[in-house]
């Protein structure tokens, strides 16, 4: 009974880590793509800033 029991905990912790893990690979391909997004706008866009500072 026990034996079984910890059986199904495990397979259900098993099964949340692989979706926990596929949506991190998931997000993190997103970030990615949008922090290359924002890192070109900061790369295109300081030297205006600066003068807008001034």
């Amino acid at each position: 009974m026990l034996s079984s029991f910890s059986y199904a905990v495990w397979n259900a912790l098993l099964y949340f880590v692989r979706i926990y893990a596929t949506t991190l690979t998931v997000a993190q391909r997103y970030d990615e793509r949008f922090l290359r997004r924002n890192e070109e706008k900061l790369h295109s866009g300081p030297s205006t800033r600066g003068i807008e500072g001034s």
